[in-house]
């Protein structure tokens, strides 16, 4: 005894179920390249973190102090020995310009530090001893020298004066 204006339920012959209408159903997307970073927060800051990012394909020194996950391709990464990766560094290693996905390496060399929330893109190298100012942008193809010290957006070289001691 149903109501006079409801709509009788459908079955699916194949499934032998009841069909919804698609107002009621959940829908669900494809897994996020986010979701592996999600996964990966647990093992930041920990002594596994440079194991499971090798695992992934990294290219990883030892001694070095990883503080992210944020790394958008994993085998495209080459850090050397020593190296600081603070916490919320972004690797980015690809862009869409002009609607054509672009995507190559990034080298950190022995010794070099980025600091927190900074972004590193694409073919840029930093050589041994650089250090990247926290909160900034290293733009696609520039190589920082052996020794230098950059900040802000765009980079450029940081004022001795402010530099903490």
């Amino acid at each position: 005894s149903e109501p006079s204006n409801s709509r009788p339920r459908r079955t699916s012959p194949a499934l032998g179920r009841t069909r919804h209408r698609a107002s009621s159903c959940r829908t669900f997307t494809p897994a996020q390249p986010t979701d592996s970073v999600a996964s990966l927060r647990d093992f930041v800051s920990g002594a596994y973190t440079a194991v499971l990012l090798r695992a992934l394909g990294c290219r990883i020194g030892r001694y070095c102090y990883i503080e992210t996950a944020l790394f958008s391709e994993f085998d495209l990464v080459n850090i050397g020995n020593g190296v600081a990766l603070n916490a919320g560094v972004v690797m980015q290693n690809h862009l869409f310009e002009d609607r054509v996905m672009k995507s190559s390496h990034l080298h950190i060399h022995d010794g070099a530090s980025i600091g927190n929330m900074s972004i590193v893109l694409y073919d840029t190298v930093m050589e041994a001893g650089a250090k990247l100012g926290p909160l900034s942008l290293l733009i696609k193809g520039e190589t920082m020298p052996a020794g230098a010290h950059w900040r802000g957006i765009p980079t450029a070289e940081a004022d001795d004066a402010a530099r903490p001691r």
